[in-house]
């Protein structure tokens, strides 16, 4: 009975060993992929930081500075939308997931160290 409860405990910390494995290669994933993300949304961010300054120097030339700050808030707006876009369209987990997962994991772990200590 011993060596079942052994047998049992080693598989279950062989596949929590296998989670976190996963787990840690998809965190990384998502690490890198936000990484670029972030990236082009700051060059994307950049370029049309530059085209607003253009677009409202113009419109305050024109004494409708009102116009630019509605420009503004919409670029702004769409800039958002298109990560959360982006973020969804490749299928990876939010933070809220990952955070889940790591939650899920440590919990496992503590089960089965109680587990071991029970079985010892």
């Amino acid at each position: 009975m011993t060596t079942e409860k052994s047998e049992a405990l080693k598989s279950l910390n062989e596949r929590l060993e296998a989670a976190r494995a996963e787990l840690k290669s998809a965190a990384e994933k998502f690490q890198e992929s936000v990484k670029g993300l972030a990236s082009k949304a700051e060059q994307n961010g950049q370029t049309l930081r530059a085209e607003l300054t253009k677009f409202s120097e113009k419109v305050r030339a024109e004494g409708i500075s009102e116009t630019a700050k509605n420009a503004a808030k919409n670029a702004s707006t769409s800039i958002k939308d298109l990560s959360n876009k982006v973020v969804s369209s490749l299928g990876l987990a939010s933070s809220e997931e990952l955070t889940a997962m790591h939650k899920k994991v440590d919990s496992l772990s503590r089960k089965i160290r109680k587990l071991e200590k029970t079985a010892a």
